[in-house]
């Protein structure tokens, strides 16, 4: 599937949509960022809500964008998770990201039941001013590391296997002995 968008995919998207672009970038982000995938059928009437895209041919057409812009920010957020925050001196960008990203991580159930999660949640919630808190000036800029802690959270890379190399029959005792090793210590070994 080719994820690259142009503008004007993105415009016909948007004029048929009653949230923003930030708001479906947000949105976006918190889904894939959270611990458990979550279905289209799911998110999907968050986005489009119903019969937002006309006609057959516009409809898919319109599906196929955010389909790939979905697809975009699910491989954006693991290579340059800045590609996938808004500017911390876009006042407007950071509040509607912020709703959308909220929106998106409450249909994630185990985000809520993480300390980590609920604690990124609560932040998100302030800075989209939907808190009862006032939110600190600095987590605007702090928007990009913490998404980026939160899906290294929940999403850890594998720690690699290690294999230990195998001693041979032939190869010198690893006691220092300086025999063979099935002279020395593997000579019990059948």
């Amino acid at each position: 599937m080719d994820l690259r968008l142009d503008d004007a995919e993105l415009a016909q998207l948007f004029q048929r949509l009653d949230v923003s672009e930030e708001w479906t970038l947000g949105f976006f982000v918190a889904l894939v960022t959270g611990p458990e995938p979550i279905e289209a059928e799911v998110w999907l009437p968050y986005v489009a809500g119903s019969d937002k895209f006309g006609d057959d041919a516009t409809a898919e057409a319109n599906l196929g964008t955010l389909a790939k812009l979905f697809q975009a920010v699910s491989f954006q957020i693991r290579h340059d998770v800045g590609d996938v925050t808004p500017e911390p001196d876009d006042e407007r960008a950071v509040k509607e990201y912020c709703r959308g990203f909220v929106r998106g991580a409450k249909l994630h159930k185990r985000w809520l039941a993480d300390e980590m999660g609920v604690a990124t949640l609560r932040i998100m919630n302030a800075l989209a001013g939907d808190a009862d808190e006032p939110s600190d000036p600095e987590w605007k800029s702090s928007i990009t590391d913490r998404v980026g802690a939160l899906f290294a959270h929940f999403h850890p890379k594998p720690k690699p296997v290690t294999v230990e190399k195998r001693i041979g029959r032939n190869d010198p005792c690893p006691c220092g002995s300086g025999k063979k090793y099935k002279k020395c210590c593997g000579k019990n070994e059948a």
